[in-house]
């Protein structure tokens, strides 16, 4: 007969087999059954791997919030750095400096896109919609509107809204 704390051991175990195996439940069924094969109380050691199982999908839940809210805040100390540097280099272009870079430590480039705005739905023609959300298709209607401008002709509903992008990396 197994004692409460071989079966608490033998639970863990068990659970661990999970994480050891990259979450393949084979060795934990293989251990599973030979574990109820040498129990006499064959309820109580599922309860115990029962409780290890549930503890340790706390455990996971708690550990995937803080994982989730430090990602989180990483994006946003990536995008306060980003508009950090966005923000030096056009004051160094406001003193006359050349807003892009390219030195054998990194570069900065600067370039002009454009993005499809969605003014009014209703009147963007349906071959640019997509049909199961009321979407539009931007690349095809950015296509279009580009094609449209240069016949000095608008497409109902759409414009295109130039963005300023940074490209940068490290080298």
């Amino acid at each position: 007969m197994s004692s409460s704390y071989e079966l608490l051991r033998d639970a863990a175990m068990l659970v661990a087999s999970i994480d050891e195996s990259d979450g393949d439940l084979c060795p934990f069924e293989a251990s599973m059954e030979d574990l109820l094969q040498r129990v006499d109380d064959k309820t109580l050691a599922c309860l115990h791997v029962l409780r290890k199982l549930k503890v340790e999908q706390e455990d996971l839940m708690v550990l995937q919030r803080k994982l989730m809210a430090r990602r989180k805040t990483m994006e946003k100390k990536e995008h306060a750095l980003h508009v950090r540097v966005m923000q030096m280099r056009e004051a160094a272009e406001e003193l006359g400096q050349d807003y892009e870079v390219n030195n054998k430590e990194y570069s900065i480039k600067r370039r002009p896109s454009s993005s499809v705005v969605v003014g009014n739905i209703a009147l963007v023609p349906e071959e640019f919609r997509i049909p199961q959300d009321d979407k539009v298709d931007k690349k095809k209607a950015k296509a279009a509107i580009l094609a449209a401008e240069r016949e000095n002709k608008l497409v109902p509903g759409l414009k295109l809204q130039t963005l300023m992008n940074m490209n940068w990396r490290i080298k």
